[in-house]
């Protein structure tokens, strides 16, 4: 019975052992998913503020565009 009772527990030692192993696979995988999500995020929002600044550039070039072609009058 000793036997039995040895093999059942080997078999459970086992068995927790490779969910331990899956668990710990899944918790990598997870926090790549969370380290990509981040740089995305980060990624949009940096894409935001350029975007944000090159619209204000561009304002700021048209409006002194506007006031040089007012001043001189074109040949």
């Amino acid at each position: 019975m000793t036997d039995a009772v040895n093999d059942v527990i080997l078999s459970e030692i086992r068995n927790l052992t490779q969910a331990i192993r899956d668990l710990q696979s899944e918790v990598r995988r997870s926090a790549c998913m969370v380290a990509s999500a981040q740089l995305i995020a980060v990624d949009a929002s940096r894409s935001e503020v350029y975007a944000t600044l090159m619209d204000d550039s561009l304002l700021e070039t048209t409006e002194r565009l506007t006031k040089l072609l007012s001043l001189s009058p074109l040949k």
